[in-house]
């Protein structure tokens, strides 16, 4: 064997070698932690996505109630039923992560409003997940409820938007409510590129 083959063999297990210690590097890489309950760490989530529905969406629940809207026809209120729920379907993705509730309202009321997230679970139970109370007599006005943090199951899981003026009269309108949520990112994209196979 010359001293151009005998080159070009080492060469190759030096090649061989340096493949073989980066792909044991790369198997053995830390992927990111999770939780008893499948999720990742919090670097998992998506930036906020929102579900924004206007008031003149929602319908009482109880067929007495009377309702009207405003002259935009963005807004609705009571004419009858103050303590009367309206509501609408909630839709959001299997596996978000619902963080926030938004209401925009106009209240000159000396009462206060109030808007929340019920789940239902299709055998009589239910449970309020997140809600939040107009404030003020200015007119329009919006206010956030506190941080939630409710995952979205969909399979189990019925999810409805609800409002209860507490005042009948276009002195208290609802004129919107907006789910701030985020999408859970995929697994993957966390993972090395050489274990994702590109």
């Amino acid at each position: 064997m010359n001293i151009r083959h005998t080159c070009k063999l080492g060469m190759m297990i030096a090649l061989f070698l340096a493949l073989m210690s980066l792909s044991q590097s790369v198997t053995t890489a830390q992927a990111p932690a999770v939780a008893l309950n499948g999720d990742v760490t919090a670097a998992a989530w998506s930036g906020f996505l929102y579900k924004f529905v206007a008031g003149s969406t929602l319908r009482p629940r109880a067929s007495a109630t009377t309702w009207a809207s405003s002259g935009g026809g963005g807004c609705i209120y009571a004419v009858a039923g103050a303590s009367e729920v309206f509501n609408v379907p909630l839709d959001l993705p299997q596996g978000s992560r619902i963080d926030y509730l938004r209401l925009y309202f106009y209240d000159t009321s000396a009462s206060d409003s109030t808007a929340w997230v019920t789940i239902y679970d299709g055998a009589g139970g239910y449970v309020d997940v997140i809600g939040v109370n107009s404030s003020g007599t200015a007119g329009y006005g919006t206010t956030q409820s506190a941080y939630m943090g409710h995952i979205v199951n969909n399979s189990s899981n019925a999810y409805v938007l609800n409002w209860r003026p507490n005042v009948t009269g276009s002195t208290m309108m609802l004129c919107g409510l907006r789910v701030a949520y985020r999408l859970s990112l995929p697994y993957s994209v966390y993972l090395p590129l050489t274990l994702k196979n590109y």
